[in-house]
């Protein structure tokens, strides 16, 4: 596989400030899509190997967080780890050029630098499958935390605790849409009058993953929803952090 010259138009670039994401319209071809789609022919076991190796247990996970861990069970193609990448036969050089494709349109939206790939994955939406809103990442150190509007939105401080220990470092969320042929599945932003995005195959979206965009999907009714996600790390906040 390669990288992709459209062949029918350019890509278009949207940036939104309420919320403050990136929208960018045919970011694949439709080529690019259907070749990644070869994944819907991997055998269950491969769909939940990702689970079973890099997840944590039950036992050893806070009660207040293991819902929302098990529901990754059978849902993600994960080669973050550069071994998973033959182990699941996927091409790494096309893989690699095309995180750095998302990586420069992240960064040039953000105005950021050097962001460190956190998790790559593929990830399957079958029929019911929603995220209610979240953000992905929580530093307490960051400034004007607004604790009362997060937990009007179902993340209180106390689940803060917890949250905040497993997740420090999905800084930023990359997201593309390889197929459009399903219902529902719209990423949606509460915060903004409940502003979503109907999915169009071949499109990115890219946001920051802190309490200024909190975010959910809405549940797929027909059909499977399958999305390409990246996480970035911005090295600063880490370095803020501790």
């Amino acid at each position: 596989m390669q990288l992709a010259q459209l062949e029918n138009g350019k890509m278009e670039i949207i940036d939104l400030e309420k919320p403050k994401i990136r929208v960018i319209k045919n970011f694949l071809t439709n080529k690019e899509c259907e070749d990644i789609l070869y994944i819907k022919s991997f055998s269950e076991d491969l769909w939940n190997l990702d689970f079973d190796i890099n997840y944590p247990k039950e036992k050893e996970t806070d009660p207040a967080l293991w819902p929302s861990i098990i529901q990754w069970k059978g849902m993600c193609i994960n080669f973050t780890n550069e071994d998973f990448f033959e182990r699941y036969s996927l091409d790494k050089e096309y893989f690699d050029e095309l995180a750095k494709k998302m990586q420069f349109y992240t960064e040039e939206r953000f105005d950021v630098k050097n962001l460190l790939k956190e998790q790559y994955l593929i990830n399957r939406w079958r029929i019911g499958r929603e995220q209610t809103p979240h953000i992905d990442y929580f530093l307490e150190n960051e400034i004007d935390h607004d604790y009362e509007m997060l937990a009007m939105h179902n993340i209180p401080k106390d689940y803060l605790k917890s949250f905040a220990g497993r997740f420090q470092t999905k800084h930023y969320s990359t997201l593309i849409y390889l197929n459009d042929d399903y219902e529902g599945g719209e990423i949606w932003f509460p915060q903004y009058d409940n502003f979503s995005i109907k999915p169009e195959k071949g499109s990115l979206i890219t946001f920051k993953g802190d309490e200024k965009t909190i975010h959910g999907v809405r549940a797929v009714t027909k059909g499977i929803r399958y999305t390409l996600s990246m996480f970035w790390t911005d090295p600063s906040l880490i370095k803020q952090a501790f």
